[in-house]
């Protein structure tokens, strides 16, 4: 199930490796990495979602 209705993602595109956000520690500086490490792909906001979802764990999920 995917949860960001017409996200295109590129085709060579692949996930950096986000440390999982588990909700113990500051959530702004996990944003911030996101963005860095996402910076390249900052127009794409559908892709930024997408993404975003993956480098969350546990509770933070819910």
């Amino acid at each position: 199930m995917c949860l960001v209705p017409d996200v295109v993602i590129p085709a060579k595109f692949k996930a950096p490796e986000f440390e999982k956000y588990k909700g113990l520690s500051c959530p702004k500086d996990h944003l911030i990495m996101f963005c860095r490490k996402m910076a390249s792909h900052a127009h794409n906001d559908k892709l930024l979602i997408h993404c975003f979802q993956d480098s969350l764990c546990g509770a933070s999920l819910n």
